[in-house]
């Protein structure tokens, strides 16, 4: 289970990545903040 939830959020953050680019890779900070967002929520 925690590894569905895992690889949920790696795929969103992998899509996130590939639509904004070079910006998010600037950004990491925030990126782990929203995937952290991300695990609340599908829990």
């Amino acid at each position: 289970m925690l590894f569905r939830k895992l690889v949920l959020l790696g795929g969103a953050c992998t899509l996130l990545l590939a639509y904004h680019g070079g910006y998010w890779l600037s950004d990491w900070p925030w990126l782990f903040y929203y995937a952290l967002v991300l695990l609340v929520v599908f829990i």
